[in-house]
């Protein structure tokens, strides 16, 4: 460094050759240093006759001669356009260094003081990109990264507080159904109609390049969940993660996250497999022995109204949920934390309601904790526009929720897990109390057209929806 400060030009025009020639020694290819060397003659020769002298001297040690430097179109005053981009650049890396310091990622959206917040009345962004229906969403566990996907075979990738674009992501080949981020963050799963799920890899170094493409299916892939494996383990006291896609071949395949192997398929469904869920997990929950003893349960819905629960160790079915009278669109599965606060909220209703009719609380009713799945609970939306929670221990609806009045597209739990959220072809995003087996929040036209999706932060006040018209609305909560 201290021979580069001896031997650093202080001549206007030497200034420029110096940062040329550093830049060239990082490695810049000849086209490059071709376009960055007819940039600061460009730049230069804007001010007229005031660096003509430093114009000329560029143009004859750089052996550019007399040819023409002036760009055209975007490559017009391409120096003085990419310093303005770097500087901004900058400015932002600042802004959210700051506050990163100040709480960590997503300093910079409001906190709610309520575990049960509510999404706003009008969206904080509306992400348009998309050449068709964006028809799957998911967030990043960790940051404010929001991943879409739609008809027109694209993954995109936003930063859902700023609304920006990161990343567009291209490899398939028909429409993208399904997307879903694994635990750590690290890797994005994409399902597709072109019967493949590609891992993308999600690390900060990684750029979303697609690091392997899973074939096995025989038809469009429809939904894909990532979820925890202590039978692919070598060690009995952690889990690894693992793909599980469904298909309208009428299978669930399983996969290694890591290395990408069959892990086997299952069998059970009549027709075409929906979607398929794993356990939500509050941040930090995944290594807890609560979320390791529902280590590789998984849930999934169907063409043939069913919610099957499956057992990914052995292979087999656990349960089969029925109450649907149609065609179940979305399936969402609760974790250990979100049913313990289910649990709770409805023995608060229950205990609430005995006080005002005086009689006493049944003893054992829903809701009890049981060992394994067996204290989870499931959330199902179908065609005739009902969305059911299931308590798996009983094997029975816990709460039929109705004021849809079109297909529901989108289910999942609210973070805080007493309530849970449904959207619907009937332009609605709805909050549901499972407890008083009532709305709690109603967004209307959430979407100009049908709503086909939706997505809670695990940890973070947001929401996201999808909608037919090809736009994704990420909602503030208070």
């Amino acid at each position: 460094p201290s021979r580069e400060r001896r031997t650093r030009p202080v001549c206007r025009a030497s200034q420029l050759q110096w940062e040329a020639a550093m830049a060239a020694a990082a490695g810049l290819s000849d086209r490059h240093k071709d376009e960055l060397h007819k940039a600061v003659v460009e730049y230069l020769e804007s001010f007229g006759g005031t660096f003509a002298d430093s114009a000329a001297a560029m143009r004859r040690e750089a052996g550019i001669g007399s040819a023409n430097c002036k760009g055209e179109g975007p490559r017009a005053n391409l120096l003085a356009r990419k310093w303005t981009v770097i500087a901004r650049l900058q400015k932002q890396v600042t802004e959210l260094e700051a506050r990163l310091a100040e709480g960590g990622a997503g300093a910079g959206l409001a906190r709610p003081t309520r575990k049960d917040f509510l999404p706003m009345r009008a969206p904080q962004h509306t992400l348009s990109g998309h050449r068709g229906a964006v028809l799957g969403l998911a967030f990043h566990p960790a940051h404010t990264l929001l991943a879409t996907c739609g008809e027109d075979a694209s993954v995109r990738v936003w930063d859902a507080e700023t609304g920006t674009l990161v990343r567009s992501l291209r490899g398939h080949t028909a429409a993208v159904s399904a997307v879903a981020f694994d635990g750590s963050g690290d890797t994005l799963v994409s399902a597709s109609h072109d019967a493949s799920v590609r891992l993308w890899d999600a690390r900060p170094a990684g750029s979303f390049t697609c690091r392997r493409t899973l074939t096995g299916h025989e038809h469009t892939v429809s939904g894909v969940a990532v979820f925890a494996s202590r039978a692919a383990s070598l060690d009995p006291s952690s889990a690894v993660q693992c793909v599980a896609s469904a298909s309208r071949d009428g299978t669930i395949r399983l996969w290694d996250l890591a290395s990408g192997a069959s892990k086997g398929v299952l069998h059970g469904h009549d027709g075409w497999v929906r979607r398929v869920a794993a356990p939500a997990l509050a941040p930090g929950e995944a290594a807890t022995p609560a979320a390791l003893e529902v280590a590789d349960v998984i849930v999934s819905c169907g063409a043939d109204k069913t919610v099957r629960v499956w057992d990914t160790t052995s292979l087999t079915e656990a349960a089969c949920l029925r109450g649907h009278s149609n065609v179940i669109e979305s399936v969402a599965l609760c974790g250990p934390q979100a049913a313990a606060a289910m649990r709770r909220s409805i023995a608060s209703a229950a205990a609430a309601s005995a006080a005002a009719t005086g009689t006493a609380s049944a003893p054992g009713a829903p809701g009890a904790a049981g060992a394994g799945f067996a204290g989870l609970y499931a959330v199902s939306g179908d065609r005739d526009c009902n969305v059911i929670v299931w308590d798996l221990g009983s094997r029975s609806a816990l709460a039929e929720l109705k004021g849809h009045t079109s297909w529901v597209r989108g289910v999942a739990f609210h973070p805080c897990g007493s309530l849970v959220l449904s959207v619907a072809e009937d332009h609605t995003l709805r909050v549901w109390d499972v407890a008083r087996q009532s709305a709690r929040h109603v967004v209307e036209r959430c979407h100009e057209d049908f709503v086909t999706g939706l997505a809670a932060h695990p940890g973070m006040a947001l929401m996201a929806t999808a909608g037919l018209e090809g736009t994704a609305r990420v909602w503030q909560c208070a």
